[in-house]
């Protein structure tokens, strides 16, 4: 069996950069993303008592539940894994 050596380091650079660009949006979310959902969650009661309607905690929770699973941090990491998982399949 004879291994093309420059494309299997191809191969691997490509797997490397993926990996790479995982790594930097998961650290960019654990870095960011407490920062920005505690602004979300005050903007969110400031608004609900300007409207007159106060949050309780459980409806607070499900807002920044929402406000978490699409804050643009986890949608990287979620591209960004699934991009690293498609050349792990392959």
């Amino acid at each position: 069996m004879i291994l093309d050596i420059d494309a299997m380091q191809k191969f691997l650079e490509n797997k490397v950069k993926l990996l790479q660009e995982y790594q930097s949006a998961v650290s960019k979310q654990h870095a960011t993303e407490p920062n920005h959902l505690e602004a979300m969650m005050l903007q969110e009661q400031n608004m609900a008592e300007e409207d007159g309607m106060p949050l309780d905690e459980s409806e607070l929770t499900e807002i920044m539940n929402k406000h978490k699973d699409n804050s643009p941090f986890a949608l990287d990491v979620a591209e960004a894994q699934s991009k690293l998982m498609e050349v792990f399949k392959s």
